[in-house]
């Protein structure tokens, strides 16, 4: 049995580790599949357990502020803090002490999972080349919406709009689905992510509110479709010229604020768990990584995980952190939070290439 990867001994039995191992996770584990406050930065909806395909059998969850975690040792390890060897210390014990499996052997499992996965990639191209064919450019005259939002996030268009390429368009009603049933539309915001090759892995969708003020009153106002092909260095790339140095961030208004302030390309990395994965396009060597300040640590976890790697690889790497504070019942602040309340000149001398 030793000799079984971790992996395959835990596979469908997160559930029952989870409740030896976790009882911050209890919440989610009561609502199973159903969103609920993330575990490590709280909230109140943000956070939920797989229950279903191969991701579930596999422990795997995701928050939308950190992202996904692919397996119960990455959750486990995320929320705890524990290393991979602890964590798979942990979960041997508790499995040493559970009852042989019973139904169907796992290897069935798994490929029954797989075959389901490939689905629902499929499917996922097919949803987003129907929303992107019905949406129209972002900088169509009818995507007013879009800017009004925009210009409530202190991002005015005439000084953001050459940043929205063709990678980007405006739904005026891209349907919301709760628990699989549509629930309304709003006017969205369509984003498509690349992988280091230039090939689309995701499409990620901004809900807005109709009239333009703030996002859509839903309990995730965004998301990303299942991933089409391989992820690594995934990226939504805002217009500008990339030389050999480029700036990141996570959220897409965030990446939009630094672009506006140092009047340079930013990109966006969308959450915690895909900027620690990013991996820079060839010819850059410089990069200025442009963090939250979260007040649980993970979007400065994210920016050192991510520095760390881009060092190894002899890349020159700054990060830049809000110096503000965290407001009060807020869990986070970040660069677009800096240029509405001081304005761009907030960022003069914070950035600089090459520190090592």
């Amino acid at each position: 049995m030793n000799n079984v990867p971790i992996s395959e001994r835990a596979a469908g039995r997160w559930p029952e580790i989870y409740e030896a191992l976790a009882p911050d996770l209890h919440p989610a584990l009561e609502e199973y599949g159903k969103h609920v406050a993330c575990p490590v930065h709280g909230g109140k909806d943000g956070f939920r357990l797989f229950d279903k395909n191969e991701r579930a059998l596999f422990g795997a969850a995701v928050c939308n502020t950190c992202g996904i975690k692919e397996n119960g040792i990455v959750v486990l390890s995320w929320l705890y803090g524990w290393s991979s060897v602890e964590t798979i210390r942990r979960v041997s014990e508790v499995l040493s002490g559970m009852p042989p499996r019973a139904g169907e052997p796992i290897q069935a499992l798994l490929e029954k999972a797989r075959e389901k996965k490939k689905l629902d990639a499929q499917r996922a191209v097919i949803s987003a080349r129907k929303w992107w064919s019905d949406a129209l450019p972002a900088t169509s005259f009818k995507a007013r919406t879009l800017r009004r939002y925009l210009y409530e996030r202190a991002l005015s268009w005439g000084q953001v709009s050459h940043r929205f390429t063709d990678d980007f368009r405006f739904h005026p009603a891209l349907p919301y689905y709760e628990g699989g049933h549509e629930v309304d539309r709003f006017p969205a915001l369509l984003s498509l992510a690349r992988n280091a090759d230039n090939a689309v892995v995701f499409m990620h969708r901004t809900w807005l509110a109709k009239n333009g003020h703030g996002k859509a009153p839903v309990s995730c106002a965004r998301k990303a479709t299942t991933f089409f092909h391989p992820h690594q260095g995934a990226a939504i790339r805002l217009g500008g010229h990339v030389s050999s140095g480029l700036h990141v961030a996570e959220g897409i208004e965030t990446a939009l604020s630094v672009s506006l302030a140092t009047e340079d390309t930013c990109w966006s990395l969308v959450n915690t768990t895909l900027m620690a994965q990013w991996v820079p396009p060839k010819g850059v060597n410089f990069v200025t990584i442009w963090a939250d300040k979260d007040a649980k640590g993970a979007g400065q976890e994210a920016a050192e995980t991510l520095a760390r790697r881009l060092r190894a690889n002899e890349l020159m790497v700054s990060i830049r952190e809000p110096e503000c504070p965290i407001r009060k019942n807020a869990k986070s602040v970040d660069w677009n939070n800096v240029l509405d309340e001081y304005g761009p000149e907030a960022f003069s001398g914070m950035y600089f290439w090459g520190t090592p």
